[in-house]
């Protein structure tokens, strides 16, 4: 078995574009480096109405949210899971963060990749933990200003992902 990763589009405006072949490869890298290396993984790209109906009935949320992941099967070295992210949040926020919609957009589906091999973010040290994740990935993905994704760090957050980030560049 492989690892496949497909992607479905579920929005009609055509000025929200972003990049297949990036957001693949992303995904594909963070579950391989969590020990993933098969399985199937389903990303559809919502628009904010779909993605709140989404979101009441599977988590009784009424609202709209980034995105929603979901493992549906799991074992040791593969996975079957779901990412919901939404694009229109995504191009309405992206300013926020002096980078692009599709730059944003990555963000989420990277939040939801780690969700998926078991990353948590609901307490300060594993939301720590996550957020220096994703900010290594946007990294990867050569995201413009992705130092500027630690802005939103605590001063001791910044400087451990900064640390950390040096001493791979180092070690490469």
């Amino acid at each position: 078995m492989s690892l496949r990763i497909s992607i479905a589009v579920e929005f009609e405006n055509s000025a929200w574009t972003f990049d297949e072949r990036r957001i693949k490869r992303i995904v594909r890298r963070v579950l391989i480096d969590h020990q993933k290396a098969q399985g199937e993984v389903s990303i559809a790209i919502l628009d904010n109405k779909l993605i709140r109906r989404l979101n009441r009935q599977y988590l009784n949320h009424n609202w709209s949210t980034d995105c929603l992941s979901f493992v549906l099967e799991e074992d040791q070295d593969s996975i079957c899971g779901e990412i919901l992210a939404s694009i229109e949040m995504a191009y309405r926020m992206a300013p926020k963060s002096g980078w692009t919609g599709d730059d944003e957009l990555l963000l989420y589906i990277i939040h939801g990749s780690l969700h998926l091999v078991g990353m948590d973010d609901q307490d300060p040290k594993s939301s720590q933990l996550m957020r220096e994740a994703e900010f290594r990935y946007l990294q990867l993905a050569k995201v413009p200003h992705a130092v500027n994704y630690l802005n939103g760090f605590s001063r001791e957050s910044k400087a451990v992902a900064m640390r950390r980030q040096n001493s791979k560049r180092s070690r490469s």
